[in-house]
C-alpha cells in the first residue's frame, strides 16, 4: 500500500470526532442523586409539612429545598401562597419547627417564594 495513503487514513483517524453517546442515563443518575440529596436534607420535614397543612395547599406547593435551618415553600398560585402563608402566621410555622426538630432537623424559618407571574 501507497505510504502516502496509509499516512492519510492513519490522519483521518486521529481527525475524527468520538461518536457521541446519544443515551440520558447520566443526566437521569444525576437527577436521582440530586432528588435523594433533597429528601434527605429534607428529613421528616416533609412529613410534618404534610401533616400541618391542609391537602389542598400543599398541592399547590412543592418544598424546593432545606438550607441553613431555612426551608424554601415554592408556590404555583398566589391564593395559595396567601393561604399558606396565613396558616405559618397563625402558629403553622412553630409547630412545623417543633415537629422538625423531633425528627432531628433544625428548622428556623419559613421562606416563600412564587413560580407565578404576579
Amino acid at each position: 500500500m501507497d505510504p502516502r495513503l496509509e499516512r492519510y487514513r492513519r490522519m483521518q483517524a486521529w481527525r475524527a470526532k468520538p461518536a457521541s453517546e446519544p443515551s440520558i442515563a447520566p443526566y437521569l443518575a444525576g437527577f436521582v442523586k440530586e432528588q435523594s440529596k433533597l429528601a434527605k436534607a429534607l428529613g421528616g420535614v416533609a412529613e410534618a409539612f404534610e401533616a400541618l397543612i391542609p391537602p389542598d395547599v400543599v398541592a399547590e406547593c412543592t418544598l424546593v429545598g432545606l438550607k441553613a435551618g431555612v426551608l424554601t415553600v415554592e408556590t404555583r398560585s398566589a391564593g395559595a401562597r396567601y393561604a399558606l402563608d396565613r396558616i405559618l402566621r397563625a402558629g403553622g410555622e412553630a409547630l412545623l419547627r417543633e415537629r422538625a426538630l423531633a425528627g432531628g432537623t433544625k428548622l428556623t424559618r419559613v421562606r416563600l417564594v412564587s413560580s407565578h407571574n404576579d
